[in-house]
């Protein structure tokens, strides 16, 4: 009879308590919710003593030492029932998503089911298991052990290739080679994201005295301590995380859990039509590669090779450290912002090296992202996180500088005439004026050589004339303003005074690592360079915005004259050179000229705006794939 009495007195005296340990305890107000708990608190307190009252009187009959042997076999008990059932939770219940505790970091359930995709997809299209298939290192675990029975499963590591892919009718890649990836696959796969690994809630991550003093809070002051302490609780209980994601205004649904790693499966579109239940879109089995747009920036993409690699990973002279601008003077100087080491490094067009602008010359620089030379040949710094711009003389020294913090973001407004935040790139017109892309302010501010303001160009939005994440710009010597309309995913182009013409869309971009894209504009070929610094290559389009092509190749590893890390600054020399900083490497590379021919017959501009066949008046019919507008005055 004890062990039957005694483990409900124990669930009956925890009831009692919870009240006060999970919330504000009983009689604490007159609402009807309030009432009702009050009025099962009294009845588990009866309860209670009922219970107490019978074991009393069994002491009485049997003796207390009969009782602590009881009482020891009943609290063995009631614990081995709650390991049994943990144990059952853990094995066959939960033992595959992240609420468990069981395992550290182990398999979301995506993994199976993309496996079994790719076994129907094998099995259904090859009668066994040959699919053409390519994954990258961040899938290899655990997918070379599921892989071992497909003789084409190719894996590609960190460095996806075009010959590769171009023979793939599935990918599954991590949520780190996504960029690399995408532009090589978009428009000839559906793509599919899944959580591929997960890990237990990590909230007891810096674990305070603080945080310990705030969930042993009792007062009823305090309602959120008593709301984490029931969540707690039922996340030891049941594995249920939704009050204690309301205690700390987080989420812990399983689809959007927290503490994840996310992989992505594509799967090609001509092969999907053919397999009904994974096919999208209505009935029709008709070729989708057929019907698509065809995107020349990937259709053309040319293998080039550099002719002239400049510099290598370092701090010693002649070394680069996170080069990201580039700039060619007249007589041919190629000049390097090294955003991690502090300074300006200048080369001859050749790549030897000749000199620093640095602290030995009296300039300090933080961070600088970009550099452009003057017709006066000074040159023209933008140093991001001094919030400045920098003027040097041909010789490195210091002119003047003008600038000052100012993180307004959307709300940015002209005063302060001299407020940036961030500024990554830097641009001189013909006539001297210099243009800086005030990116974290979404606008392109306008000054004289000397630093006095004009105007801004550009206000932060997704509009005509607006912009988001400005990074690179360029200046045609017809008055256009190539802007690398980052967040936008697009090139806007303004006239220099500040009126909008058009804008065309950019198929890449697609990764958010810091990394910013940059322009340069080859006016005897009449194109304009956009790099793709994640997916390590560079598009190339006409000024009206059709896509001609693309050229390079990402890698993670190894590195040749054809590959980067991470394109940055671009530039183009007199010659039509092109110079690319490769971040990510230490280096420049030097490339001749893009060769593209004619504008392709299908068109990959989708290109919206007005722009005049004349800079000064407006015209009803443009360019192929360009519709005329009334231009837009910019902000400022």
């Amino acid at each position: 009879l004890y062990l039957v009495l005694l483990p409900l007195l124990f669930i009956t005296l925890f009831q009692v308590l919870m009240p006060f340990i999970f919330d504000q305890g009983p009689f604490v107000g007159l609402q009807q919710t309030q009432l009702a708990q009050s009025g099962q608190w009294l009845a588990v307190v009866a309860v209670s003593g009922f219970l107490v009252l019978a074991i009393y009187q069994l002491v009485e009959r049997t003796g207390w030492r009969h009782l602590r042997g009881m009482f020891a076999v009943a609290v063995f008990g009631v614990l081995s029932l709650l390991t049994a059932r943990s144990a059952l939770m853990a094995s066959f219940i939960n033992y595959d998503l992240a609420t468990e505790y069981l395992v550290y970091a182990h398999a979301a359930p995506a993994v199976k089911t993309v496996l079994n995709e790719l076994e129907e997809l094998s099995l259904r299209t090859t009668d066994g298991y040959d699919l053409d298939f390519a994954y990258d290192n961040e899938v290899s675990w655990p997918y070379s052990w599921y892989f071992r029975h497909f003789p084409n499963a190719h894996y590609f590591g960190s460095s996806p290739s075009r010959p590769v892919l171009d023979q793939a009718v599935a990918v599954v890649v991590g949520e780190a080679n996504r960029a690399a990836v995408e532009p090589l696959l978009e428009d000839r796969y559906y793509h599919f994201e899944y959580i591929r690994l997960w890990w237990p809630m990590q909230d007891y991550f810096n674990l305070t005295p603080e945080r310990f003093a705030h969930a042993l809070d009792f007062s009823p002051e305090n309602p959120n301590a008593s709301l984490l302490r029931r969540g707690l609780f039922d996340i030891w209980w049941s594995r249920d995380y939704s009050t204690y994601g309301q205690a700390v205004n987080r989420t812990f649904d399983v689809t959007q859990w927290p503490v994840s790693d996310r992989m992505h499966f594509y799967v090609r579109k001509d092969v999907a039509a053919q397999i009904w239940n994974l096919g999208i879109g209505e009935g029709g089995v008709k070729n989708p590669l057929n019907e698509l747009e065809v995107n020349v920036c990937n259709t053309n993409w040319q293998l080039m090779a550099a002719d002239t690699i400049i510099g290598t990973s370092g701090s010693e002279l002649g070394q680069l450290n996170r080069p990201v601008g580039v700039a060619v003077g007249a007589d041919g100087t190629l000049y390097v912002a090294e955003e991690t080491n502090n300074r300006i490094s200048e080369f001859t067009a050749d790549g030897a090296f000749l000199r620093t602008i640095a602290e030995d010359n009296g300039v300090v620089f933080s961070r600088p992202n970009s550099v452009a030379v003057g017709p006066d040949g000074n040159l023209y710094v933008a140093d991001t996180w001094n919030y400045q711009v920098q003027v040097l003389s041909p010789d490195g020294q210091p002119i003047t500088r003008w600038g000052e913090r100012g993180e307004y973001g959307q709300a940015a407004q002209a005063e302060p005439v001299n407020g940036f935040w961030g500024p990554r790139d830097i641009a001189v017109d013909p006539s001297g004026n210099v243009y800086v892309a005030d990116t974290g302010n979404k606008r392109i501010r306008v000054y004289t050589s000397g630093g006095e303001y004009l105007r801004d160009i550009g206000s932060s939005g997704s509009g005509p004339g607006q912009l988001d994440e400005p990074s690179g710009i360029a200046i045609h010597p017809d008055g256009r303003l190539f802007v690398a309309d980052y967040w936008n995913r697009r090139i806007s182009v303004f006239n220099i005074d500040g009126t909008f013409m058009y804008t065309f869309p950019v198929r890449g971009w697609y990764d958010e690592q810091g990394n910013r894209p940059y322009v340069a504009v080859d006016v005897a070929r009449d194109q304009v360079y956009v790099t793709d610094p994640d997916a390590g290559r560079v598009l190339v389009y006409n000024t009206l915005g059709e896509c001609l092509g693309s050229f390079g190749q990402a890698s993670r590893e190894g590195f040749d004259a054809t590959q980067f890390r991470t394109t940055a600054g671009i530039t183009v020399g007199a010659d039509g050179q092109i110079y690319i900083a490769d971040s990510g490497t230490g280096r420049v590379l030097r490339f001749p000229p893009f060769e593209a021919g004619t504008a392709p017959a299908v068109q990959d501009s989708g290109a919206s705006g007005g722009l005049p066949l004349q800079l000064d008046e407006v015209t009803d019919e443009v360019g192929s794939g360009v519709e005329a507008t009334e231009p837009v005055e910019a902000a400022g």
